[in-house]
């Protein structure tokens, strides 16, 4: 399962740059990026065991950081990313590292809404955030 799960998943990754040689500007790359990293997202969501929604969070991370390096001002890049390093964080729980981690994620939801106020997934999330967080982590 593991050796057909990563096949799958650099096969979709490795399919990325021929899909994006046809496509003409930064913004449209972003997004097809964006769209991938959310999918990985959600596939890693729906995965039934740990190493396998790793592997889709992580997956997705790398595309959400590729989307955003190629337009930073794409509020669904930052969503992307956003969603994959929460995933990742919920998949490991509390540790030092998910202090620094928690950070980033929350940079790029805050991205995200700066560059489109009515976004309507970040703003989603944010109100989630707000709600289920404790008062010392801004909650």
């Amino acid at each position: 399962m593991r050796t057909g799960l990563r096949l799958i998943i650099t096969g979709v990754v490795g399919f990325s740059p021929v899909l994006l040689a046809g496509i003409a500007s930064a913004g449209d790359v972003a997004n097809v990026l964006s769209r991938q990293a959310l999918q990985h997202c959600e596939q890693g969501r729906a995965a039934p065991e740990r190493e396998a929604r790793r592997a889709y969070f992580e997956q997705g991370r790398a595309l959400g950081e590729q989307a955003v390096a190629t337009d930073e001002q794409s509020a669904d890049a930052h969503f992307a990313l956003f969603c994959n390093l929460g995933e990742l964080l919920r998949l490991d729980g509390e540790s030092l590292t998910s202090v620094f981690g928690f950070r980033r994620m929350m940079n790029e939801l805050d991205r995200a809404l700066e560059i489109d106020p009515t976004h309507i997934d970040a703003l989603s999330a944010k109100g989630t955030l707000l709600v289920k967080l404790p008062g010392l982590l801004g909650g």
